[in-house]
């Protein structure tokens, strides 16, 4: 009985602080957390969104470098090259000098010459012409220090004189045409005769000699049939090359008594005093 009356005391006294703590468990959560209980969780800053202001500055800023990059790459490799072209040229002395040596503008070229100072012909050479001249039916021999290709019969022909810079190369320097026409008597008609020859024989002269320059050769053959009967004191330029021409002359000489008269013209085309086009 004791037992019973002191447990049913008891049981509303745990039930009201059950209660008591059911009321007061939002406040007491509160203070255990605020008096060194579980920290609570806090979510993290949320960083804040990319404008569209920002986001074309990355671009450009990334497209600035990739230019600056390329513009950096280029100019290395230009460099390089140059380098290595300077510094592996070949010093050829009778080597046949090639297209790849040849500026795209033409003209005369430094000579492979240990004198220096002259300039030659960027792609004919002494052997390329008289090899040319030569399919064309041209018998060709030494004439002192130059080479002399000669066409034709007895009384009407040319001859062709190619000069190299100099005696070990085989860089051509100068080269003169010269057509003849020889008869008896005045030889009126031979002044027409050795005209008509250098005219007709320029085009494949040229070819042979300025390979790659066809505005040269043209320029070169207007000048030639506009002046060839009347011939200027001095060379003029063309392409860099210094161009002059003997006019149609007449020589008459005895032989066995009989008047012989022989017409010549000539065309001359020379690099090594001639300075390259600027």
């Amino acid at each position: 009985m004791g037992d019973d009356r002191d447990a049913g005391t008891r049981q509303p006294t745990a039930d009201a602080k059950t209660s008591q703590n059911a009321a007061t468990g939002t406040a007491s959560t509160g203070t255990a957390g605020a008096g060194g209980g579980a920290p609570r969780r806090t979510r993290p800053p949320v960083p804040p969104r990319p404008t569209r202001s920002g986001l074309y500055l990355s671009v450009f800023a990334g497209v600035v470098v990739a230019v600056v990059l390329v513009f950096v790459i280029l100019r290395f490799e230009a460099g390089r090259d140059d380098a290595s072209g300077f510094a592996g040229s070949p010093q050829r002395t009778t080597a046949r000098p090639t297209a790849g040596t040849t500026p795209g503008r033409g003209g005369p070229v430094p000579c492979q010459s240990s004198s220096g100072g002259l300039y030659c012909f960027p792609r004919a050479t002494v052997t390329s012409v008289a090899d040319a001249l030569k399919v064309q039916g041209a018998t060709c021999g030494k004439d002192g220090s130059d080479i002399a290709c000669r066409t034709g019969s007895g009384a009407d022909g040319s001859q062709v004189s190619v000069q190299a810079a100099a005696a070990d190369l085989d860089q051509l320097a100068t080269l003169s045409m010269t057509t003849f026409s020889r008869a008896p008597g005045n030889n009126d008609a031979g002044r027409v005769r050795v005209v008509g020859q250098l005219v007709r024989a320029a085009p494949t002269l040229l070819a042979n000699l300025l390979p790659g320059e066809t505005k040269t050769q043209g320029a070169i053959r207007t000048w030639l049939s506009g002046h060839l009967n009347k011939c200027p004191d001095g060379p003029i330029t063309i392409g860099g090359y210094k161009v002059w021409c003997d006019p149609p002359t007449r020589v008459t000489a005895s032989t066995s008594g009989q008047l012989v008269s022989t017409w010549t013209v000539g065309l001359t085309v020379d690099s090594a005093t001639a300075f390259p086009p600027r």
